[in-house]
């Protein structure tokens, strides 16, 4: 081609007119090269690349050909001048490079996209190794208090940037808790009942607020959000367990915004959901059977097992630090005769009222055991003799106040003798210990019931009597 320095076309040949899509030379000529820049600039670097070096060599630049669409060319042009030095035209060769431009934005692409895949590969085998690290920590986990705490330090790191809290339904199944937060997360209530999250109310899945004045915000979050909220339900067995609640800012739950980013944020919290929920439920059920093998069925207090277990364990420590540990063990006076009397539910009955009366005065690290039948033992660590003894005096007087009912029939006045000894001064063994109290225990029942009697180590077979009211 040849143009003139204002970009009237001179000369050109059919493939120019091809290139730039005319039909024929004529239309070709006609037009200036000015017509076809898609970017203005394209023009000006090129003339001044022409003035100050004489020549351009492959300048790539988009067209737009006359059938409006775009095309990609290389140029190499020089100008010529006449004997005066001034530029009498410019003359060159252009080439149509756009399938090499379009193979080389494929290849760009796809170089891309192998990228952000090997990099979305890499997070998620990053994830996924968390979550095996956090489900390592979760299933050494004894107790459900202890995983909340795994959580919220695996929780940090699975959900970067984002607050969150796990919600657990309680044993009465009306009211959910908050457990485990972090983050700082805007929450307002706490406490709340199942049904004010979408996510139980609804299908079970998960439930998603982009904007934070969407009507579909859940009735819990009653602080104003300050982005996107993600609540997904923790399921296990079939049994609903509670709820993974996670808040964004402005760009969602992940750095990057996009949809798939957003809806891969969306499955972790799912699979983390999941893993919680299966843990929680492994806690519980274990805690289930640490209960029924340490409780006794009726009474719910702890079995005789476990009161030996935690005598071996209380004895050495009370011996390190220079306690004593106080034991009563109680009887229920005439208890065979009131079975005959009333009925073994009555029977029932009063152990479970009894139960329920101890379990009301003891003290957190006291350890109140039906020892068999209608016998009681009652732990009392680093209660001096004479505490444990006016203990047991003031529990004698409160069982005469207990009032048994079976259908509205009163079933009259309980009393109970109670037997005391104290480690280390009966015995430093657990068995000593308990055979010093069974043994004062026998002297109540001996000496007409409903009395406490100490055990006198120094006086050997001898027992102390408390005065009775």
């Amino acid at each position: 081609y040849r143009t003139t320095p204002d970009g009237k076309l001179l000369e050109g040949n059919a493939a120019l007119a091809q290139i730039l899509g005319h039909t024929n030379r004529e239309a070709l000529l006609r037009s200036t090269a000015v017509d076809y820049y898609v970017d203005p600039a394209d023009r000006e670097r090129w003339k001044e690349m022409i003035a100050t070096e004489g020549e351009i060599r492959e300048f790539e630049m988009a067209l737009r050909r006359a059938d409006q669409s775009v095309i990609w060319v290389r140029d190499s042009a020089r100008a010529i001048r006449d004997r005066k030095g001034n530029v009498e035209f410019y003359e060159g060769v252009l080439y149509d490079i756009t399938q090499r431009k379009q193979a080389e934005w494929a290849a760009k692409q796809a170089t891309q996209q192998l990228t952000q895949s090997v990099a979305v590969l890499e997070r998620r085998n990053h994830e996924m190794d968390l979550v095996k690290e956090m489900g390592k920590y979760l299933q050494s986990c004894p107790t459900a208090e202890r995983a909340y705490l795994v959580v919220e330090h695996w929780a940090a790191k699975l959900f970067p940037g984002r607050a969150g809290a796990v919600f657990v339904i309680s044993a009465s199944r009306n009211l959910v808790d908050a457990v485990a937060t972090w983050g700082n997360p805007t929450l307002g209530e706490h406490t709340f009942r199942p049904d004010d999250c979408w996510a139980y109310r609804a299908s079970g899945g998960p439930h998603v607020v982009e904007d934070p004045r969407s009507p579909m915000v859940c009735a819990h979050l009653t602080e104003p959000l300050k982005g996107q909220a993600l609540c997904v339900p923790m399921i296990a067995q079939g049994e609903w367990m509670g709820i993974l609640h996670l808040q964004g800012g402005d760009d969602g739950f992940d750095a990057s915004g996009t949809r798939e980013s957003v809806a891969a944020s969306e499955r972790l919290a799912v699979n983390v959901a999941e893993h919680i929920a299966q843990v929680l439920a492994n806690v519980k059920l274990r805690e289930t059977l640490r209960t029924q093998s340490i409780r006794d069925p009726l009474t719910g207090l702890f079995n005789r097992r476990y009161m030996e277990e935690s005598l071996d364990r209380e004895l050495p420590r009370a011996e390190r630090k220079g306690h004593t540990i106080g034991v009563v063990m109680i009887d229920l006076d005439h208890f065979n005769q009131f079975n005959n009397t009333f009925g073994h539910q009555a029977g029932d009955a009063l152990l479970q009222a009894f139960g329920e009366l101890l379990r009301q005065r003891v003290r957190a690290e006291d350890i109140a055991c039906r020892y068999g039948g209608e016998e009681f033992t009652l732990i009392l660590p680093e209660a001096p003799f004479d505490v444990a003894i006016a203990r047991a005096e003031a529990l004698r007087q409160e069982v005469k106040e207990l009032r048994v009912t079976l259908r509205g029939q009163s079933l009259g006045v309980v009393t109970a003798s109670m037997g005391v000894a104290a480690f280390p001064i009966h015995g430093r063994s657990a068995e000593s210990v308990l055979r010093a109290a069974d043994d004062a225990l026998y002297r109540a029942k001996a000496e007409g019931r409903d009395r406490v009697v100490a055990w006198d180590g120094l006086a050997g077979a001898h027992a102390v009597k408390i005065n009775r009211d």
